[in-house]
């Protein structure tokens, strides 16, 4: 009976000591991880249009692997890395704003693909440079400035968006294929 109670005394040593040998054995960075509901709202710029806003459910992931990273609504696989820049293959979520009974029709909000150069003018500032395109073909491309602050429990990331919309982008998607208005630029903040 004795040597029971010596076995039932060391073994939460025991198997306390597996646990921290555990713990010790992989206690490599875990990559951070996330996910988010978001609500947009925007107005429907056309003026023939029955509705004057709409508004998208959007999920949002993120992930900041070695070669993986999803950011929100964007993701990409980063192919080549420096100490201050690297290149990646990229999906964006790009918004169609028309009414509701028309976004199957045109299959206006997607998921553009194309490439991303990202350059580290500060570690908590990214400056990127994006050439995308629908699944179509229609190609823009984007310049984006982030500032990112790490405040006690808040993480903020600031952005600056400058678009440049090829003729047959901007056509498509604001002229509806009807108008040749050509190509233009627009910037977000």
């Amino acid at each position: 009976m004795p040597i029971l109670y010596l076995l039932l005394l060391l073994f939460p040593s025991l198997l306390f000591a597996n646990e921290q040998q555990e713990q010790e054995k992989w206690s490599e960075p875990v990559p951070e991880w996330g996910i988010a509901i978001g609500v947009r709202s925007a107005s429907i710029p056309y003026h023939a249009a029955e509705e004057s806003r709409v508004q998208d459910f959007v999920p949002k992931m993120y992930y900041e692997g070695d070669y993986l990273y999803l950011r929100g609504e964007y993701g990409g696989l980063r192919f080549f890395e420096q100490e201050k820049y690297n290149l990646s293959l990229l999906g964006r979520y790009r918004y169609f704003d028309i009414p509701k009974q028309y976004q199957r029709e045109f299959h206006g909000t997607n998921i553009d693909m194309g490439l991303q150069f990202e350059y580290q003018i500060e570690p908590n500032m990214p400056l990127q440079f994006e050439l995308l395109s629908d699944s179509d073909g229609n190609s823009y491309g984007n310049v984006n400035l982030r500032y990112q602050i790490d405040y006690k429990d808040w993480d903020i990331d600031l952005n600056s968006t400058f678009r440049y919309k090829s003729a047959e982008f901007n056509n498509l998607y604001y002229g509806f294929g009807v108008d040749n208005i050509g190509s233009d630029s627009d910037f977000k903040v």
